[in-house]
């Protein structure tokens, strides 16, 4: 799998953000609000997970999603 990343770290692919990265990012931040640690010893997920979080729309859809889901609860409790 690590030859299919690409060559420039913190991205998926393609060595810009595309949606493969969003996606990579939203399934492993949610991982790890369930599993805490569970990227460190994949150092290339890590820097891709940190890459996308660091882009200032992505910073602010993260604030207004915590505060959503808090004011909702998890969403994974309405599907239980």
């Amino acid at each position: 799998m690590a030859q299919s990343f690409s060559p420039i770290e913190g991205y998926f692919v393609a060595g810009h953000l595309t949606w493969v990265d969003i996606y990579g990012f939203h399934m492993f931040t949610r991982l790890e609000e369930g599993h805490s640690g569970v990227l460190d010893a994949f150092p290339r997920l890590r820097a891709i997970v940190d890459n996308v979080a660091q882009r200032p729309r992505v910073r602010t859809w993260l604030s207004t999603r915590v505060k959503r889901e808090q004011a909702l609860g998890n969403y994974i409790d309405w599907l239980l």
